[in-house]
């Protein structure tokens, strides 16, 4: 009998921890208000010092509007927003942008091959990334406030990016 209670005790213990613990032990992520910032990770560019971010997705959750118009890391020596556009040709070419805006209510899938187009350029970089590495981002957004992220480097998986008219 004193055994399945100190079992039950060991549970119980077990779910109090697991309500208390924060939920960004759980996923890799933050919010910034309402807007939840999903799984940011860096892919190595051609360029050997480069980078481009991504995001899993950025989430709205809320009422107001929220435009990202900047950021900034220590490990780059400049850092931009851009948006991918493609020729009439369909040849596609990265463009700076000075926001990336996420209406109420929307999501904005912000990866390495999705057809969407945006990313965080990271460019002289001013240490050498391999995959594995973790850096933090900061964002800023355009009420002034500041959202740190950590970016994990992660090799990209493979898959075509698909382009749609």
């Amino acid at each position: 009998m004193h055994f399945g209670l100190r079992k039950y005790a060991l549970l119980a213990s077990f779910v109090v921890w697991l309500i208390s613990t924060p939920t960004t032990t759980w996923s890799h992520g933050t919010s910034y208000g309402k807007l939840t910032l999903d799984h940011p990770y860096a892919v190595l560019t051609q360029d050997p010092l480069g980078a481009s971010v991504y995001f899993r997705e950025l989430a709205n959750r809320g009422s107001q509007t929220y435009r990202i118009t900047g950021a900034q890391s220590h490990v780059a020596g400049q850092v931009t927003l851009q948006t991918e556009t493609h020729t009439p040709e369909h040849v596609a070419q990265w463009i700076t942008i000075q926001t990336i805006t996420i209406e109420p209510k929307t999501s904005k899938r912000f990866r390495h091959n999705d057809d969407q187009g945006y990313r965080i350029l990271l460019t002289d970089l001013q240490q050498s990334l391999k995959n594995g590495d973790t850096f933090d981002l900061t964002l800023n957004f355009d009420d002034g406030g500041h959202q740190t992220v950590n970016v994990w480097v992660q090799a990209p998986r493979l898959g075509k990016k698909t382009h749609s008219h």
